[in-house]
């Protein structure tokens, strides 16, 4: 069984026809891991490769299966349709790696321009202004740390990839969840049973901790400065970003200088830290964007709240403090 036959029992047709567009087939391309699964961190070894493509179709599958609403669905189909290769390196190039939303710029105009698109949403009698901004719809997407169907979807898709779950542990999980209304009166993904959200959560904060930790961090800024130098070398342009980052990695490796960085970068796999500022190339302070779920229990609460085991992990996590220099070899 694939993941997505989890979410849902039936692909509907417009998700199968918005899907083969040239704007949704590029992110194929596209990774989920934002470049660091090309390292050699020991987190990467032998994780199946995730790309933002399937992401997206997991994501509407999510909505659609919670909501039936054509509208809701495509715009969660289209979440990521702007995300540029790396994803969110290009925050950290952008100097927007603590909110990571400056990837997110260019969707409306994507959506807009493709005459492909254009018809099929005509088809459907959808309003284009309907599907450009999924942020509007809650069960697509809500304020951290909700649950909502894109975090639901990378959070479970991950505990596959890295954490000691299977296809039935993601089936127990899914299955409990349901549309409730919160304790902010907004409809939102929950769960209907306490002992599975702490189950799902005790499963879930090491994956959650792991996207911000020392070796992620350094590999999304080593990403930047490796692209920064490539476009100052006229090796890459940044609307080049746009394509697959086979492509990019392609234009890299022609090039003597961050043909050596690519593959300092790709070897590295061992973290090193200093409490002292160090003067080096690779040695870099950099914070993070801090991601993790707290689900609400249906007529009960949110799992902080609930669960004196999954509070202290989450405290930890953001309390702890990344005012160290980090660097990898």
């Amino acid at each position: 069984m694939h993941l997505h036959q989890v979410y849902c029992s039936s692909v509907p047709d417009f998700i199968i026809e918005l899907a083969q567009t040239k704007e949704m087939q590029r992110l194929k391309g596209i990774g989920m891991d934002c470049g660091c699964d090309y390292t050699s961190f020991p987190q990467y070894a032998g994780i199946k490769p995730a790309n933002r493509y399937d992401h997206s179709i997991g994501v509407a599958l999510i909505v659609w299966n919670y909501t039936h609403d054509i509208k809701q669905t495509i715009a969660g189909l289209f979440h990521d349709i702007a995300t540029p290769a790396f994803a969110h390196v290009i925050d950290f190039l952008n100097g927007d790696h603590i909110r990571q939303e400056s990837t997110e710029t260019a969707t409306t105009k994507i959506i807009k321009n493709s005459a492909e698109i254009g018809r099929i949403l005509k088809k459907y009698e959808i309003n284009v202004e309907d599907v450009v901004d999924y942020h509007k719809y809650p069960i697509a997407d809500n304020d951290l740390p909700q649950l909502s169907a894109d975090r639901l979807e990378y959070t479970l898709n991950n505990l596959l990839r890295f954490a000691d779950c299977d296809l039935d542990d993601i089936s127990r999980y899914y299955n409990d969840i349901v549309v409730g209304c919160n304790e902010y009166g907004i409809e939102e993904l929950m769960f209907k049973t306490a002992d599975i959200c702490q189950d799902f959560m005790v499963k879930c904060l090491p994956v959650f901790i792991m996207y911000s930790c020392d070796s992620n961090r350094f590999a999304m800024e080593t990403w930047a400065q490796l692209l920064r130098k490539a476009i100052a070398l006229n090796v890459i342009e940044l609307k080049d970003l746009d394509q697959s980052e086979k492509t990019i990695i392609e234009k890299l490796l022609k090039n003597e200088e961050t043909n050596m960085e690519y593959n300092y970068l790709t070897n590295v796999s061992q973290i090193m830290v200093s409490k002292e500022q160090k003067v080096g190339e690779h040695w870099y302070k950099v914070d993070a964007k801090k991601r993790y779920v707290n689900p609400y229990v249906q007529n009960i609460g949110r799992a902080y709240d609930l669960f004196s085991k999954v509070r202290k992990e989450i405290d930890d996590y953001l309390n702890c403090s990344y005012d160290y220099w980090i660097s990898a070899k």
